[in-house]
């Protein structure tokens, strides 16, 4: 199974819970400004130690892969199915 982890290069929570997940057979996709030894994938991104910028600057390659794996299996990524029960209206 496939799981995406953003930032755990520098963060010692979300590097222990790559680890947690690697080592129950996931394959590890990491989003990051460095690289991991917990990462099987690893997809660099602009670096920046401010945590709320370095955020920012990952959302966009992760962005990037869920259109491309929503276009890869053939999902109208600008039509999610559902949405009227995600969304509340007054």
């Amino acid at each position: 199974m496939p799981v995406v982890i953003f930032g755990a290069g520098g963060a010692p929570l979300l590097a222990n819970a790559a680890a947690e997940v690697k080592s129950r057979g996931a394959y590890v996709i990491g989003i990051d400004h460095r690289p991991s030894e917990f990462f099987d994938e690893f997809l660099p991104t602009l670096g920046h130690d401010d945590v709320a910028l370095g955020s920012v600057l990952e959302v966009v390659p992760g962005q990037l892969l869920a259109y491309q794996l929503a276009v890869m299996r053939d999902i109208n990524p600008d039509r999610p199915r559902n949405l009227a029960k995600c969304v509340t209206v007054r």
